[in-house]
């Protein structure tokens, strides 16, 4: 009798365990986007500081009519490339105007600090949709431009 029982139990744990790795399965394949795999970094670092503060010019021309002008890319800068460099990014929906005083201690501890808004944020119109437009090959864009600039700044990021 208890051989009957032990070899249902097998069965049942081994039908727990298929139907745990089923649904798993679905999970994954509703809720990871297949066309992550594809996305990759293109770095083009800068090659002075220079370079950077000219990128830095373009990115807050480039935008220059459309967003709230206390959201535009700021940078804090001792003139010159220092050993550290941190990039602050604003959140979801908000403005990096909110990383003033928090970038300015990194500034005072001697670090440049660019404080560089997302993609479609910080716009001057706050009732618009734009946000919903972001996609994930403009974030890799974004982070690949933020961290190519960061090399004209510092020798190390932190």
């Amino acid at each position: 009798m208890k051989r009957k029982q032990t070899a249902a139990n097998g069965r049942v744990r081994r039908f727990i365990l298929l139907a745990v790795l089923i649904v798993l399965g679905i999970l994954l394949v509703l809720f990871i986007p297949w066309n992550a795999w594809a996305l990759s970094s293109n770095p083009d670092p800068v090659q002075s500081y220079e370079e950077a503060t000219q990128r830095i010019e373009a990115m807050r021309a480039d935008r220059l009519s459309e967003m709230n002008p206390d959201c535009l890319p700021q940078l804090m800068t001792h003139g010159n490339t220092v050993e550290h460099v941190i990039i602050l990014v604003h959140g979801y929906t908000s403005c990096p105007a909110q990383f003033g005083a928090l970038g300015q201690q990194f500034h005072d501890l001697g670090y440049n600090v660019l404080i560089a808004p997302l993609p479609h944020h910080g716009l001057a119109d706050r009732m618009t949709d734009e946000q919903n437009q972001l996609t994930a090959k403009e974030l890799t864009e974004y982070a690949d431009e933020v961290v190519d600039i960061a090399h004209g700044l510092g020798s190390r990021s932190a």
